[in-house]
């Protein structure tokens, strides 16, 4: 569970019968936007920092948090990104995390960003203009939501060649009609 107030916020687990096991203090000014869980176990944080938001707020640095099943801060983290948005895991447990608006990246084993840039990269005016969402399938793809075009677009996950994403030619894509309601039609 993650709870944020400005003054303090806590990342909690309990286990199967509410037992608290541990408490996780955020800084404060660090608000826990979204929380997950991979599937060795490991809890990933987004966090929003509001101790550094500048004039325009798209130049904040976010952190990401990583820690084992059992609460310990695990090496090389948090770290330090631009404007994190969302985060999703590929079949193979790879994270995908959107940041700055319009970038999507990868995180390696070293815990760098493999980095995606989404749209013609005109000026972000607001954030209506940004990437509104992420996730990946079963079929190796991961789904943007891109405002900016009105678009949702696909992207490979395994061995992504290009870096910049702005249009649905790149990749095959994948059979959508499979997810829609019945009823509902592709165009």
């Amino acid at each position: 569970v993650g709870y944020s107030h400005p003054v303090s916020g806590f990342v909690i687990k309990y286990d199967e019968n509410g037992n608290q096991l541990f408490v996780i203090p955020i800084p404060p000014g660090h608000s826990i936007q979204e929380l997950v869980v991979d599937r060795e176990d490991n809890i990933y944080a987004i966090a929003v920092n509001y101790n550094n938001i500048e004039p325009v707020p798209y130049n904040r640095i976010d952190r990401l948090y990583k820690w084992n099943n059992n609460g310990n801060l695990l090496a090389g983290f948090p770290l330090d990104i631009k404007c994190i948005g969302n985060i999703t895991f590929d079949e193979n447990n790879n994270v995908w995390i959107s940041h700055e608006y319009s970038k999507v990246s990868r995180l390696t084993s070293l815990n760098t960003l493999q980095e995606f840039t989404i749209g013609n990269q005109t000026p972000i005016l607001d954030y209506t203009q940004t990437i509104g969402g992420i996730a990946t399938d079963q079929e190796g793809y991961l789904w943007i939501i891109q405002n900016m075009q009105g678009k949702i677009l696909f992207f490979p996950t395994t061995n992504p060649q290009q870096t910049n994403i702005n249009d649905l030619e790149y990749g095959e894509l994948p059979d959508i009609e499979k997810y829609l309601p019945e009823g509902v039609q592709a165009f």
